[in-house]
């Protein structure tokens, strides 16, 4: 049914936000990563998170000294996300252990994409159906 609604482009692509988004797109407001939060605030994408992704997204904002719009942005883009609950526990990054809340908040969330720079998430390309990409190469592949 899924399938068949995304190709009628009446069901939104899910996309799971590794951190190191949030900061590209503080940092450089042209990167496509900007252009992935612009997408989610419009509707365009929705956004899926777990408490602990949202705990590690507040504690960047106020690390990275986040801009008050830039902040308010992420608000609205937060308050609209769908929170996955009974994430389950994955251990596929031995390298960096912190990565697989990722992966888990995907499986949960049922996501399409998790869309990351990080080298440990993307060596797997793949995760039991869920594309892990670039957010340049998101871009590319979802003619956003």
């Amino acid at each position: 049914m899924k399938r068949i609604l995304k190709i009628l482009g009446l069901a939104k692509i899910r996309v799971v936000l590794d951190t190191n988004v949030l900061v590209a797109a503080h940092f450089n407001p042209g990167s496509a990563s900007n252009t992935i939060l612009e997408l989610c605030q419009r509707k365009k994408l929705v956004l899926v998170l777990t408490s602990h992704i949202l705990k590690e997204f507040s504690l960047i904002l106020r690390n990275i000294s986040a801009r008050k719009s830039f902040r308010k942005k992420m608000d609205k883009i937060i308050f609209q996300a769908i929170l996955a609950k009974k994430a389950p526990r994955v251990n596929m990054v031995c390298e960096d252990p912190e990565d697989n809340k990722f992966l888990s908040c995907a499986l949960a969330g049922k996501a399409d994409y998790i869309i990351t720079s990080d080298r440990h998430l993307l060596v797997l390309r793949k995760f039991r159906g869920i594309k892990i990409v670039k957010p340049v190469q998101f871009l590319k592949v979802e003619g956003k």
